[in-house]
């Protein structure tokens, strides 16, 4: 009786420790959509009303916790000589998932409104990936919460 119960609760541990793992990767993957849909929609804002160049505000969105490390190699391949958008496409190969193909599929070039459209569609793409991202992961909690209820009710 007490080895079943000792086994039922290390199986129970051992789920929510593989669970708790998987949704703070989850929240972190939330949380670098956000940024990086936030930062789309900094550089447009910064192009449309002071005219900032595409480089300095790459330069600016390095600084960014999680983003910035994407940003700082679109500028590393710019500065190997390659076109800004193999070098935007380049920077963001690391980024795996939906995320990573939208950005991309993002076209850094051409006039100012094409440049505006791409990074204000990417923003709001990712911003669309990161509710429906949210709602799986809430939807996850709550099954993984009630099979727990009923492996314990067992």
């Amino acid at each position: 009786m007490v080895r079943d119960v000792l086994g039922s609760l290390l199986l129970l541990g051992g789920a929510l420790w593989l669970w708790l793992g998987l949704v703070q990767a989850q929240r972190r993957q939330l949380r670098l959509l956000e940024e990086l849909a936030a930062s789309l929609e900094q550089m447009a804002s910064a192009i449309r009303f002071r005219r900032e160049t595409l480089l300095r505000l790459l330069a600016a969105q390095r600084q960014r916790p999680l983003a910035g490390p994407y940003y700082g190699a679109v500028l590393a391949a710019l500065e190997e000589g390659i076109s800004l958008p193999a070098a935007w496409r380049q920077g963001f190969a690391a980024l795996s998932g939906e995320g990573g193909r939208i950005l991309r599929r993002l076209e850094p070039e051409g006039d100012e409104q094409r440049i505006l459209g791409e990074l204000t569609w990417a923003a709001g793409e990712l911003t669309e990936l990161r509710s429906r991202q949210r709602e799986k992961l809430w939807f996850a909690g709550l099954f993984s919460g009630a099979g727990l209820l009923l492996i314990l009710l067992i």
